[in-house]
């Protein structure tokens, strides 16, 4: 028990005190045994939730907040680990799906804090791919008229994609 004792003192010097008994206890936390709570996820901006269909890879962004600190988390697609990110409670992962075939698949999310408990969420989730962006043409341009019997063609398509050529529904060798 500790008393608290409060003394005014006037010009004349007389003195007023009014005084309070009060009890610290210094209880210690609890112990931390639980890991971080693991929120509000995300793929591109765009809440991630259960189920949800996925057409390709993206940044999966989420929330890992522990009392303890947050010393890492990690990304899992069908228990392999995709990415991984340090000691931050607000994380960025990317997610690269071109390898995974179309189908149901799991998103894990695992947070460790810095007493090393572990936490999962786990969002099931179904993929299928979008086809790949139309290619460009840089040449020939549209219209050309030719009197050669062979034409250089060039372009762009997306990465990863290949292209096939085809002229009035033929295939060409090239």
């Amino acid at each position: 028990t500790h008393v608290i004792r409060a003394v005014a003192t006037d010009i004349a010097g007389k003195t007023a005190e009014r005084s309070v008994s009060i009890d610290f206890t210094r209880t210690p936390p609890p112990p931390d045994t639980v890991g971080p709570s693991i929120t509000n996820v995300r793929i591109d901006s765009v809440a991630l939730t259960e189920g949800a269909t996925l057409t390709r890879g993206g940044m999966v962004e989420f929330l890992a907040v522990d009392r303890s600190g947050v010393s890492s988390n990690e990304l899992l697609v069908d228990g392999q680990v995709i990415g991984r990110a340090n000691g931050a409670s607000a994380s960025a992962i990317p997610l690269s799906l071109d390898a995974i075939e179309d189908g149901p698949h799991v998103l894990v999310l695992r947070g460790r804090d810095s007493l090393n408990n572990l936490s999962t969420l786990t969002i099931p989730f179904n993929l299928a791919h979008a086809p790949p962006l139309a290619p460009m043409f840089d040449a020939p341009a549209t219209g050309l008229v030719t009197r050669e019997p062979r034409i250089e063609v060039s372009g762009r398509a997306q990465a990863g994609s290949t292209v096939r050529f085809l002229v009035n529904g033929q295939a060409v060798e090239g």
